[in-house]
């Protein structure tokens, strides 16, 4: 029988939203996650986070990050897919598809393909 990793914590962690400090509670590998994509998009983690926050339709913050990330790592794994049966590189971010904004893939993915 396979052994399961220990569950990460959830660690309530400090933030500021268009000026107003909140908390969210989040496992480490969240908000690891969450800082990736903020960096990708070039912002810090609070307009990348407030941006979520302003379309959140669920009534709880820490939850919206986390379906937020799902879809994150969905999108990327469904692009994955799609460039490995057809050879060619993603023409959208998992940002595009879920309305978030724009990425662009780097120029040596389109020289490759």
């Amino acid at each position: 029988m396979a052994q399961r990793s220990k569950p990460s914590a959830i660690i309530k962690r400090s933030i500021v939203i268009s000026g107003h400090k909140t908390s969210v509670s989040l496992e480490d590998e969240f908000w690891a996650r969450l800082k990736v994509c903020a960096a990708a998009k070039q912002q810090t983690l609070s307009v990348y986070i407030g941006a979520i926050d302003v379309d959140r339709e669920a009534s709880n913050l820490s939850s919206t990050l986390r379906l937020h990330v799902l879809a994150q790592v969905s999108a990327e794994r469904d692009d994955l897919r799609q460039m490995l049966s057809n050879g060619t590189p993603a023409q959208r971010s998992p940002d595009e598809r879920s309305g978030q904004g724009r990425w662009r893939p780097d120029e040596t993915a389109r020289r490759t393909s």
